[in-house]
């Protein structure tokens, strides 16, 4: 982990001084502001070491993956529902690949023809690149939908989170409402006793205790 983000630092870190704000078209925008020997340098190792080693990485391990998965079970076991789960594990590996090759292909083809091809900037262009980021962006966002749809076990864990949230956020209502209304009666029981306790002090005789002298006389 440490790793992985210390090589991410590494090369994104470059790009806090790779754009320059300029005015255009009655707004601002980010251009590249270094020379172009310079940003070749860094698009070129950008699209070698953040798309083209990924995707060969992602293929090797989930073709090795999909091979052991089909290849290294007991024939024996091999019943219906076996086959079903090896599909679709199958089917969600490949469709998260995919996503990764074509979310992420348009911000480097938009990147890399800027550099070495005629990319002319306008409106136009520069929509599409703002929608290239953004799809790139989204494939963090797709993978968790694509596990949800394909993977009965992920749909399982995360009601079962979900529910836990919720439960425990019912039993902290419930314990409230309990504790609420005692605080209402002790409050209530607190102010009855400050009420007694100002009217003594502003009828003194009315508490006190009668003395032998009012007792009534008897003649025998």
């Amino acid at each position: 982990m440490v790793v992985i983000w210390g090589l991410s630092v590494v090369f994104a870190g470059p790009y806090l001084s790779y754009y320059d704000l300029i005015e255009w078209d009655s707004s601002y925008i980010c251009m590249p502001g270094w020379e172009e020997w310079g940003r070749k340098v860094m698009d070129t190792s950008t699209f070698a070491f953040g798309y083209v080693i990924p995707v060969l990485v992602m293929s090797f391990s989930y073709i090795r993956t999909i091979k052991y998965l089909w290849t290294a079970v007991d024939p024996l076991e091999d019943i219906s529902e076996s086959k079903k789960a090896r599909r679709k594990v199958t089917k969600m590996i490949i469709i998260v690949t995919i996503l990764f090759c074509l979310c992420w292909l348009p911000y480097h083809v938009v990147i890399l023809r800027y550099l070495y091809g005629d990319f002319p900037f306008n409106q136009t262009t520069y929509a599409f690149r703002l929608f290239s980021h953004c799809m790139a962006y989204a494939n963090s966002c797709l993978n968790p939908i694509v596990y949800a749809l394909v993977s009965k076990h992920f749909r399982k864990g995360f009601k079962k989170v979900f529910s836990c949230l919720l439960s425990k956020k019912h039993r902290n209502k419930v314990h409230a409402a309990h504790i609420v209304p005692g605080l209402e009666a002790g409050s209530a029981e607190v102010s009855q006793m400050h009420e007694e306790k100002n009217m003594c002090e502003l009828n003194p005789a009315s508490m006190a205790v009668p003395s032998s002298s009012s007792k009534p006389l008897h003649i025998s």
